[in-house]
């Protein structure tokens, strides 16, 4: 019996194979790929100097797309200024107002008002 889609009877294996060694090499080459261009988008969001605010938002979605994509995170510097709202870029005093109370920094955002804190070392 056929279903209306007419596949399951058509005899078509789609379980196959998981992976092969020709997918391994280009998921390693993909993968590859993904990290350079996070660290170029990472250049772009650390130094905003003579670049429009679109294009460092910009560079902020497609760091956060990509490594949600690639499942590589995001650039272990750019974490903290990335706001998870709406996927800007954080800059202290430009688009972010930055607070420390105690022993925790508050970020929040000027475009969404989305509140991040992070908990300062203590250093004695």
């Amino acid at each position: 019996m056929t279903s209306s889609l007419g596949w399951q009877d058509s005899g078509i294996d789609l379980a196959g194979k998981r992976s092969s060694k020709r997918s391994n090499s280009m998921r390693a080459g993909r993968k590859n790929a993904a990290m350079k261009a996070r660290e170029d988008l990472h250049r772009i969001l650390f130094a905003p100097k003579g670049r429009p605010k679109q294009m460092v938002d910009a560079a902020a979605r497609q760091m956060w797309r990509l490594g949600t994509r690639h499942r590589i995170g995001l650039h272990p510097d750019s974490k903290h200024w990335i706001c998870r709202g709406c996927k800007t870029s954080m800059r202290p005093g430009v688009t972010t107002t930055v607070r420390i109370r105690g022993c925790v920094r508050i970020s929040t955002c000027l475009n969404c008002g989305h509140i991040r804190r992070f908990i300062l070392s203590k250093e004695a």
